[in-house]
């Protein structure tokens, strides 16, 4: 539900064995790119210092 896949209980009891490991799989696609983004953003802020700033700058815009 958390990835936006079935709003409802019932929507996912809809959903076949192979749909839920598709969607299973996907999601923890998902939450992995989410996780090296946030190490590769947080080693940004800590080591790069000037680029650090530009970055921020850069996702602000």
């Amino acid at each position: 539900m958390a990835h936006g896949v079935a709003r409802s209980p019932q929507e996912i009891g809809r959903l076949t064995k192979r749909q839920m490991r598709l969607l299973y799989n996907t999601a923890i696609k998902i939450d992995r790119r989410k996780r090296a983004e946030n190490i590769v953003d947080t080693n940004a802020g800590v080591v790069a210092g000037d680029s650090a700033n530009e970055k921020i700058e850069w996702l602000l815009s």
